[in-house]
Parts: C-alpha cells; structure tokens; sequence
C-alpha cells in the first residue's frame, strides 16, 4: 500500500489531508516542517510527497531541492500545495521539479485524482527502469566486434547500476538549482521536457534469430552508444515495446530537441558486427512535448510511440512530431535531410521557380508564383512539401523564406526593367513566417531594395494559418492592405464552408484549388461550386486565380464562364527564370497555341 508523506504547517489542514486519505486506503506520515519530512524521508520508504511551499525553517522548494539530490528518493513525485495562485508561482513550480501544483482551497477528489495519477507514473518508470538495470554494465572487452562473440558472451556482466538513472538525476537536480537561485532576480527561460522514441525495425526483425544473450548485448551497445552521444543531457530508456525512449528534461525549441535527435541519430547508424556480420541501422523517430516537467511521462512516451508509428508509414530516417492533426497524411521528415538542409543555403543549392498566371481569354502572361526548389546534392530535386516542414521545424524557415521572397524580387524587378512592367509576383507565406512580428516591415524594406511598388506583390497565406490567432490575422492582412500589397487566400474551394470566412478578413485575391474540387465533389458539382464562388468573388469585390488546371477541359470550362486568371501544369510548369524569359518573349508556343481561338 503507497505510503504518502504530508507536509503542512497548518494543524487543522494537516488532519483535514491525513483523514481525507486514510479513507481511500493510504498509509500516511505527517510532517509540520520541512526539517521533520526530511528526516522522515531518511529512514522510511515514501511513495509520495503532499508538500505546503510555505513552511517554517525548509520552504517546500528547499525541501524538493534535497530528495532530488538523493537518488534513493530523486523519483517521488512531488504535489505542491499553496495559496499562491500567480501564473508566474505556478509555472517556476512546475518547471523546476513539482509534479502537481494544487491551489488552496481545493476539492479533495482534484488531490485525490492528482495522487491516483503521479503513482500511476511512478510504477510505470520503475519497470522502465528495472529494464535499464539489467541491460547496463561493465564488459571485460569494449570492442563491438567481441562483444557479439561468442567467446566473449560470458565475459559481459549486467550489474544493477542505474547510471544512466544517476546522470539524468544530476541534469535535473542542476536545473532546480539554478531555477531557484535565479528565480527572484534573472528572468526566466520557458523550457519543455521532449520525448524522443526511436524505432529500430531493422534490429527487431533480426533480434528472432539472435540468443537471448546476444539479443542483451545488442540492446546494451544501443544504450551505451546513446549514452555516448546524449547521456549528458537525456534519460535513456529500453521500453518493452523494443523502441528507445530518450527523454530530455528541459530544452527552449524544437530545433534544439532535433539537433539532439540528429546527434543520437548518427550514434545509431554506425553498423553493428554481428557474428562477423554488418547489420546497418536507420531509425524512425517519434518526438512529443510538454512545456512542464509535470506532466505525465507516460502520456507522453505513449503519444512519442504515436507520432513514431506514423513516422513509420514513411521510409526510414524518417521523425514525427506528435500535434493535435496527427491522423492527417504523414509527412516525410528526414532527420539525415535536416542536417544538409542548413548547409543548403551556403551552397547555392535553393533555386527558384515560376509559374506563369495567364489571362484565360487573351492567352498573355499577367503574373507568376515564386516557388522554391531544393536542388539537393544527392537526392536531386526535392519539392517544398518535403523539406518546408523540416525548415519550420529545425528553425531554419525564417532564412530561407526572407532568401525566397529577396531573390523573387530582384528577378521580378529584371522583369519590369525589361519592358514587362505590369507582372505581378504571388510569394507563399508559410505560418512561422506569417507570425512575426516584422512580417510586413520585412516585406517592404525588400520591395524598396528592388524599388518596386507593393502593388505588384501579393502574400499568399492559408486557411489553417489565419484561423490560428484570428484577430491577429485579420491585424495582419489590414496592416499589409494598407501598404498596397494584395493579400490572397490560398486553397479555397474546398468546402462552401470556407466561403464563409471570406467577410471576416481583408483579402483581395481568391485562388481556387481546381484539382481539389475535382476531386472532392466530381466534375458537375465543382462547375456549380466555381459559379458560385464566381459570385462570392464579385460580390467581395476580390480577383480570382484558379490554380491547378490540369485538363483541356478544365480551361475550356474557365474560359466560357469567363475566368480571368488562372495556373497549372496544363498551361505551364514552374520554370527558371531564364525559361520563363523566353515565354515572356513569345519564343515559346505552348500558350499561343492553347489560346489561339476564342472561348467557346
């Protein structure tokens, strides 16, 4: 039965807690001060720690401070209860060690609940880590190739040390400290606790023809190289499932957790010498957050495992991360893609492309979309949906899309100096880009580098960016309206629904996704919804880009109810810039043909 520690100064509270949970069954110990649960904690087995912050001698954080040092008591989870109800209070709480932060007055089923919960937790770790101390010890021979001998089997010898146990501990036991000696007098830092699940298929179909003993070192040279690489800053875990789970205890962004998951990454992919045999490693990767250190390990290595089997659906070398529309098609994240992807700049090897808009009646080039390439050195040519991702994700987006939108310019600026002075330029914007708080001072800085006039760009933003933070959205788009800079939304069509959004925010340009309206309501039903969205456009005073066409059909139908503008493969492909020169020309056929007689 848990046996459950209560620290309160106030008698009246103090038995009002004892009573509360003696009736559901606990053993419970009782302190007045935070000397006396010390000392308590020294010389019998606690399950969990009930704990007022203010207290005579020890306050409550002193007191976390101590059992974290130890690391017979490090892992008894900690419920903090005070008056103190600052958001400030409570977030240095959770951040530096307090499993539970508990606001007096509180219902006795919200304690209760609370307990129930942090002793769940604490029973899943301790078998997490019984796996941990039958797989970490010493051997007589450090080299992989002995170490899957079978001569050298019997020399490896597991030990019940919990070192890795130990080296976490020390990472949090120096987080508290510096947390609260710096609480009163150092602005605080926002940190995350990052789980990172690593699948390893290759080492599970191979461990059904391996011995148990072989099947134990396998998994102890996984750990050590780990270790090796991360141990400093992760708890390593060998979960039952055969994944890995390595757990950092606090890190400020994303990119800091995946240059961490690069790092383990490399570690992992040296091949293993099996009986003589090379056996080569790729993870996947699943990766889950939570901005405190309180929040159940165990949901989060279940939603990491998540984010890990989708990452799975995808090739190897391949990371997820858990959010809320994990179910939605699964992206391709390479972790190797993450690492070249910050040397792609510095070696030419981003490119632009465009894709002309065309008049659908007089056939003439009006505009073009910018649209980035990753001309990869290996790989060939990779598209923005696969590495976009892993840009905003690494925190290389904002550098690469200010690159986009420098270089688009100075391209369109040629343009107009040539004698096309009336092209337009539509620049995606991603939702980092979208966010910050100098979007539109960096925009326009960059038209008056080129001195052009914003009346020649238009910012295209998605649906899902804008309903993020609405009001901020809207904020946005008026603020860049104001400048003279169109403002498109991207990707309607898709519903009437999202019609409807259409009068809450400032846009001017509708662009239509024709393949997906195809494809969602077939042929008859999308020509009626393109009539109506052709009213909505009217009506809201917006011009409409039709994008995606793909079919002589598709552009004879625009044509006879009088689209103006549209884009797709069927017109033309994204081209470079010097290719596009041409078809400004009229060098190039492909369009005077399509549109060499009238609509019907």
């Amino acid at each position: 039965m848990p046996n459950i520690l209560v620290v309160e100064d106030d008698p009246a509270t103090l038995y009002s807690i004892v009573d509360l949970l003696e009736a559901e069954n606990f053993q419970v110990s009782a302190a007045t001060d935070g000397d006396i649960a010390l000392k308590i904690v020294e010389h019998k087995k606690i399950d969990l720690i009930v704990c007022d912050l203010l207290l005579p001698n020890l306050n409550g954080y002193e007191v976390l401070l101590s059992i974290r040092k130890d690391i017979e008591t490090s892992n008894i989870p900690f419920i903090a209860l005070t008056g103190k109800s600052k958001r400030e209070d409570i977030r240095l709480g959770l951040e530096i060690g307090v499993n539970d932060y508990i606001i007096k007055p509180f219902v006795n089923r919200e304690l209760i609940e609370s307990i129930k919960s942090k002793l769940e937790t604490k029973i899943f770790l301790e078998k997490c880590y019984q796996v941990d101390s039958q797989l970490i010890g010493k051997r007589e021979d450090t080299s992989e190739e002995n170490l899957f001998s079978k001569n050298q089997q019997k020399k490896i010898v597991l030990t019940n040390q919990l070192s890795l146990r130990d080296k976490f501990n020390k990472i949090v036991q120096k987080y508290v400290e510096e947390k609260i000696n710096t609480s009163s007098s150092v602005k605080r830092t926002i940190t995350s606790i990052a789980v990172c699940c690593f699948g390893l298929d290759s080492l599970t179909k191979l461990s059904y023809s391996l011995s148990q003993e072989q099947n134990h070192s396998v998994i102890q040279t996984i750990i050590q190289r780990l270790n090796r690489a991360v141990g400093d800053r992760a708890k390593i875990l060998h979960l039952r499932s055969g994944d890995f789970a390595l757990i950092f205890p606090y890190v400020k962004h994303l990119h800091q957790t995946l240059e961490l998951v690069k790092i383990a990454g490399a570690a992992l992919s040296e091949a293993l010498i099996i009986e003589g045999i090379f056996v080569s490693i790729t993870p996947h990767v699943g990766i889950s957050f939570s901005p405190y250190r309180s929040e159940d390990i165990k949901n989060l290595i279940d939603r990491a495992q998540q984010a890990l089997q989708h990452a799975k659906q995808n090739s190897e070398d391949c990371y997820e991360i858990d959010t809320p529309n994990l179910q939605s098609p699964p992206n391709y994240k390479s972790i190797e893609l993450f690492d070249d992807l910050d040397s792609s700049l510095k070696n030419n090897e981003l490119s632009v492309h465009y894709q002309p808009q065309v008049d659908l009646i007089s056939g003439k080039i009006v505009g073009c979309e910018a649209l980035l390439r990753w001309n990869h050195s290996q790989r060939g040519t990779i598209l923005p949906a696969t590495f976009m991702p892993i840009a905003e994700d690494s925190g290389f987006i904002e550098q690469i899309e200010n690159w986009l939108m420098r270089t688009a310019l100075k391209q369109l600026s040629k343009w107009h100096q040539q004698g096309h002075e009336k092209l337009k330029l539509t620049v995606n914007l991603s939702g980092s880009q979208f966010s910050s708080h100098n979007l539109t001072h960096t925009i326009i800085n960059a038209l008056d580098r080129v001195r052009l006039a914003p009346k020649f760009l238009a910012v295209k933003v998605s649906q899902s960016t804008l309903l993020q933070d609405t009001r901020n959205s809207m904020e946005k788009l008026s603020e860049l309206k104001s400048f003279g800079i169109d403002v498109a939304i991207d990707n309607c069509g898709t519903g009437y629904s999202s019609l409807g959004y259409l009068e809450q925010f400032p846009f001017s340009v509708l662009k239509v996704d024709l393949s997906h309206l195809y494809s969602s309501f077939g042929v008859k039903d999308s020509e009626v919804a393109l009539q109506y969205i052709i009213k909505v456009a009217q009506k809201s005073n917006l011009k409409l880009i039709v994008e995606k066409i793909e079919t002589q059909a598709q552009l004879n139908f625009l044509r006879q109810n009088k689209f103006r503008v549209g884009q797709g493969n069927f017109l033309s492909l994204p081209l470079k810039s010097n290719k596009l020169d041409l078809l400004l020309q009229g060098k190039y056929d492909r369009l005077s043909t399509l549109f060499s007689f009238p609509p019907i």
